[in-house]
């Protein structure tokens, strides 16, 4: 008995050592399987970012919810530890052996490994970004996260009004962001800084019952019906109070130290004149199209391009009925009608899709017009994908308020762009994925996704097989404002433009007014790079579609070209040509 005793004692410790060494392996070590390590090398990641583990829900079926009372710091220490987690899990990355992987094992390797090694190729430029500006940043991001989250429990209310509390530490994080930049020679322009600063400004003098922070909580409070009235008002009034005594404070904070930052700041617009500011660029131009391309060639092939779309605008113009195409109102009416437009766009191409994929998102799209107090410095239409668990709805945000420049037929075309067949459809299905890791589902490749919406937008008047004459010039008026797009951003960070010499160009040759132009001239300022992805990622997927029909010839089905597409989710524009070079392969020696 005492033996067999010492002998349970003994298999308990093996066990429990044995535990203790893979819980090791998968806390600070090397994990036994790549798939668990998949998983960490995500969570690690997120970790520290609170608001990414609300937006993802991650953590929602272990329990975990501390994280709901906090915000996500962008302070110089999380920054470096991002990058410190980089470096680390691409070394132990390096450890596995790829040609022992599956085959989905080996893209997802390839996928990680050219996210963690770009990344820590760029690590000169860690502080080279700026995390304020006019469309981005904390000031504008935060009212939009926290509109996002949802209040269904007491525990939320109490979630919500808790991190209402943390926005100080918050912006604090956000100014040491900025000095830190500064301190290094990174600052944005001079009127980058002066539109963050109005925005600023006229969010903190709102009344604090106007406020957004206030009213999207009110509006999701009174819909819990288990509150009683008088629960719901002593809610509103603590909402109330941390709107004052938080935010309107960090908001001021924020606007101070902006209007101070702009005695450093340069009019130049171009992020050449930043430290190593021309490598920089370069590796911009990595990170966002996912390929080495010289800047000097792909504005040489641009304009090609943009001699070829003219011409053929020009001729289909000599054969339209209609010279001048009808715009939308920006009146109650107009902007209704806008949306229900965008609307009637994605209900028509639904029930053809099916003879084009071979899977469909199981989220819904909704269609929604873009808030007042972010109209001004919001582009025409732009789309959120489904979140959480469960899944939320897409959203395609229409900017109404500015749609009296937005002709009917680029509007059809930036439908099939933002909704189906383009970013819904292809983030949609990416969301579903969960036989993937988990970063597969998340991980953003700028060349991809906006280079399958621009195959989309030709994809989608195929689908429906429009004969329109107004819409051909739409859609050929839509990848000529992305070629002038393409040249303004590498004539404003590598050419040495003027902002208004980039504005110049994009009136001239985009088809864009004087202050649409000015917005997006202003948005390739502080993204660099991210203006060539779109024409990029477009030529890439036109030219695997080219390939793959005249290999296969009788061979070639539309549907299964597609899912080898996007059916494996975002990857860098190398890893999906050799996946649909595999495909072709296969397909022939089955044939």
């Amino acid at each position: 008995m005492r033996k067999g005793f010492s002998i349970s004692l003994a298999v308990v410790a093996v066990i429990l050592i044995g535990i203790s060494i893979w819980f090791a392996k998968l806390v600070w070590f090397k994990p036994f399987s790549i798939d668990t390590f998949f998983e960490r090398v995500y969570i690690e990641f997120l970790w520290n970012d609170p608001e990414a583990l609300s937006q993802t829900g991650v953590l929602e079926p272990f329990g975990f919810s501390e994280y709901k009372n906090e915000l996500t710091s962008v302070g110089t220490s999380a920054t470096n530890k991002l990058a410190e987690v980089g470096r680390k899990n691409l070394e132990l990355l390096e450890e596995y052996d790829r040609n022992k992987l599956t085959t989905d094992q080996s893209v997802s390797f390839d996928v990680l490994y050219w996210f963690l090694e770009t990344g820590v190729a760029a690590e000169p430029f860690l502080f080279h970004d700026y995390p304020i500006t006019h469309i981005s940043g904390a000031h504008i991001e935060l009212p939009q996260f926290m509109a996002s989250v949802p209040i269904k429990t007491t525990e939320d209310i109490n979630h919500y009004l808790n991190r209402l509390s943390a926005i100080q530490d918050k912006f604090g994080s956000v100014i040491d962001a900025l000095e830190e930049r500064r301190k290094r020679g990174v600052v944005p322009p001079t009127h980058i800084l002066q539109k963050a600063f109005s925005y600023c400004n006229g969010f903190y003098s709102q009344p604090v019952t106007e406020n957004v922070l206030y009213t999207s909580f009110e509006k999701r409070l009174n819909s819990l019906e288990s509150l009683t009235p008088s629960a719901k008002q002593l809610y509103l009034d603590e909402c109330a109070v941390s709107v004052q005594k938080n935010v309107i404070p960090s908001y001021k904070r924020l606007s101070g130290y902006l209007l101070q930052l702009e005695r450093s700041s340069l009019a130049i617009a171009g992020v050449w004149q930043l430290p190593n500011g021309n490598n920089y660029y370069r590796s911009c131009l990595l990170q966002q199209t996912t390929l080495n391309l010289d800047p000097d060639s792909l504005y040489a092939f641009g304009k090609m391009e943009m001699g070829r779309l003219k011409g053929e605008i020009a001729i289909l113009k000599n054969l339209a009925v209609t010279p001048v195409p009808k715009t939308f109102n920006t009146d109650s009416v107009g902007r209704l009608e806008t949306i229900n437009y965008f609307s009637s766009v994605i209900t028509e191409i639904q029930e053809p899709l099916s003879s084009y994929f071979n899977r469909l998102p199981t989220a819904e799209l909704s269609v929604v017009e873009v808030p007042k107090y972010r109209a001004e410095n919001s582009t025409f239409a732009f789309y959120i994908p489904p979140r959480g668990e469960p899944l939320s709805n897409g959203k395609m945000y229409v900017n109404s308020w500015k749609a009296n420049n937005l002709t009917r037929n680029l509007a059809k075309t930036y439908g099939y762009h933002e909704g189906v067949p383009g970013h819904h459809l292809q983030k949609g299905i990416q969301a579903d994925l969960k036989n993937l890791p988990t970063f597969r589902r998340f991980l953003p490749f700028t060349a991809y996704t906006e280079g399958w919406a621009m195959y989309a937008e030709q994809l989608g008047h195929e689908i429906t097989g429009t004969q329109d004459i107004e819409d051909r010039i739409g859609l050929l008026q839509s990848d000529l404002f992305r070629t002038a797009r393409m040249m303004t951003d590498i004539g404003i960070h590598h050419k040495k433009w003027l902002r208004e010499q980039a504005i110049d160009f994009m009136v001239e040759n985009s088809g864009l007014a004087v202050s649409d132009a000015t917005d997006e001239v202003d948005r390739y300022i502080v993204w660099p790079g991210q203006g060539c992805a779109y024409k990029v990622g477009q030529i890439k997927f036109l030219e695997l579609r080219k390939i793959a029909e005249t290999e296969l010839g009788s061979n070639f089905d539309i549907r299964e070209f597609h899912e080898v597409l996007i059916g494996q989710g975002a990857m860098p524009l190398e890893i999906l040509e050799t996946r649909v070079m595999e495909w072709i392969k296969l397909k022939k020696e089955q044939s």
